[in-house]
């Protein structure tokens, strides 16, 4: 059984956002912050920092509980065409939607 290249990228994605997160959980446990380690001489730096804010450190003074409410709306709308555009059939196995085609074509009638 093959699965559909979206969904093959969902799987990637995931995996891909998971070690991210451990990695970062690892490098918390091992590290204080402040820590700083250079792996390339006055070029690239590894440092434990915090960012409490968004990317780039935006909205790190908010502790509005509004404004977080309106991120994640603003988010779920903006996700909505992206995820009207993939086709259920596209995540379902063949087997599946074999399965699902009598059903919907008796109901089309």
């Amino acid at each position: 059984m093959t699965l559909p290249s979206r969904l093959r990228w969902l799987w990637l994605t995931l995996a891909v956002v998971l070690l991210d997160r451990a990695t970062k959980a690892w490098f918390e446990s091992q590290t204080t912050e402040g820590w700083r380690h250079e792996l390339i001489h006055n070029f690239v730096y590894l440092v434990h920092s915090r960012n409490p804010g968004l990317a780039f450190g935006i909205l790190a003074d908010s502790a509005s509980t509004g404004t977080r409410i309106l991120l994640i709306v603003g988010s779920a709308l903006a996700a909505r065409p992206a995820a009207r555009s993939i086709p259920l059939d596209s995540l379902c196995s063949s087997a599946a939607r074999q399965e699902i085609s009598p059903i919907a074509s008796s109901t089309a009638q």
